[in-house]
């Protein structure tokens, strides 16, 4: 458990001020925060009466994350109506965006109505939401809403830009930048795709749950050198060149595919009778230790030295602890998980697990963002300039 004994002014109000949670950093300073596991702090206040009706924890979690990171503008959004008072804080995403500076955060707050988001973004920002399915796993915030966004575009100036534990509703665009990083996200029914348009590269789409489509365009400078990994998909991962496609877990199988290394995915097809023509689909591209699953055998491309390296199942039920996680829109991320004896278990490279939870960096549940997360939070009610208020909050790494 960490202390932080802290006074300001009793002047100020706490419920629209975050100036003691920020004096509250001193305490994280000294160590690691990606090694803080299920640790607590303790906020105690001698002078004024408070409570914690108004406290964010996810932007508590966020101002932890910042603070390890150097100076960063963190501007907050939240539709809640009364909430977006203060410094830095606004009720829609246009207005955050037009404020902020490159490399500012901005925090999407978890609400039951869905942020509009009409601008493309055009400077380098960090867009940090509150994860998915957080009713369904264990250890995730003690705010379980989530941070809906209708859509998110970058274009030009946007390079370097990332985000993570959003919940899309529709479709994600890049154009015209670079190095930009989609990491733990959710989108949307079919609608949610993530599309990479013209004079896009280097791209990092990473350990999100897609219930849409992964693609570029078929424009020679859209999608090039681009890392795909350990996302879940309910459609396809097509049109890419030159990338990197890896433990993923697709409900189809991958199209239109130009110099590509494919490794350790699950391509399911299991309403097909017949594996795709995968050397005219994906052409000049190589296939390693994957499992294919339908009802009969595929053909690989030629020439790939690594054929025999790749698996075919034609029992779709015994790979995932859901009999078929797909047939529902809304099934859990964790059902997605392998079962025990899975023909997808240690055929990967060096002996991991095929699908979005194996490999190096396997997909985490509940898309949750890598910043601290606040499991727990409690008070001792209130305070005044004689009884101390205690407030104990639970930190876990993430």
């Amino acid at each position: 458990m960490f202390l932080c004994d802290t006074s300001y002014d009793k002047n100020i109000g706490f419920e629209n001020h975050e100036f003691m949670l920020f004096t509250c950093i001193a305490c994280f300073r000294n160590f690691d925060l990606q090694d803080v596991s299920d640790q607590s702090v303790l906020f105690k206040n001698q002078n004024h009466f408070m409570t914690m009706k108004k406290v964010s924890l996810l932007l508590i979690a966020v101002i932890l994350f910042a603070a390890s990171s150097f100076a960063q503008t963190i501007r907050r959004v939240s539709n809640v109506p009364g909430v977006a008072v203060g410094e830095n804080t606004y009720s829609t995403v246009d207005a955050a965006l037009t404020a902020a500076d490159n490399d500012d955060i901005i925090y999407i707050e978890p609400s039951v109505a869905v942020y509009s988001f009409s601008n493309v973004v055009d400077k380098k920002l960090h867009f940090i939401g509150n994860g998915n399915f957080l009713i369904n796993n264990p250890n995730t915030p003690y705010a379980k809403g989530g941070s809906m966004v209708a859509n998110l575009s970058f274009g030009e100036g946007s390079s370097g830009s990332t985000a993570t534990g959003l919940f899309f509703q529709n479709t994600v665009s890049i154009a015209g930048a670079s190095g930009i990083q989609l990491r733990r996200n959710r989108s949307y029914i079919s609608a949610g795709t993530i599309v990479l348009q013209g004079n896009t590269s280097d791209i990092l789409i990473a350990e999100n749950f897609i219930e849409g489509n992964i693609q570029a365009s078929s424009e020679n400078h859209s999608g090039l050198n681009c890392i795909v990994r350990n996302n879940i998909v309910r459609g396809s991962i097509f049109n890419f060149k030159s990338a990197t496609i890896s433990n993923n877990t697709t409900a189809s199988y991958s199209t239109g595919n130009i110099s590509c290394v494919f490794s350790n995915n699950i391509f399911e097809n299991r309403n097909s009778n017949s594996f795709p023509n995968l050397p005219g689909d994906n052409a000049l591209s190589n296939f390693t230790n994957n499992l294919f699953v339908a009802w009969a055998t595929a053909t690989l491309p030629d020439p790939n030295p690594d054929a025999a390296s790749n698996h075919y199942s034609n029992d779709p039920a015994n790979i995932f602890v859901n009999d078929n996680p797909w047939q529902y829109q809304d099934t859990p991320d964790g059902e997605f998980k392998l079962r025990s004896g899975s023909p997808a278990s240690g055929i990967g490279t060096t002996g991991t697990d095929a699908g979005a939870f194996g490999g190096l960096s396997p997909y985490k549940l509940s898309t949750l963002p890598s910043i601290p997360i606040i499991t727990s939070a409690f008070s001792s009610g209130a305070g005044n300039e004689n009884v101390p208020l205690n407030v104990t909050i639970s930190v876990k790494s993430n």
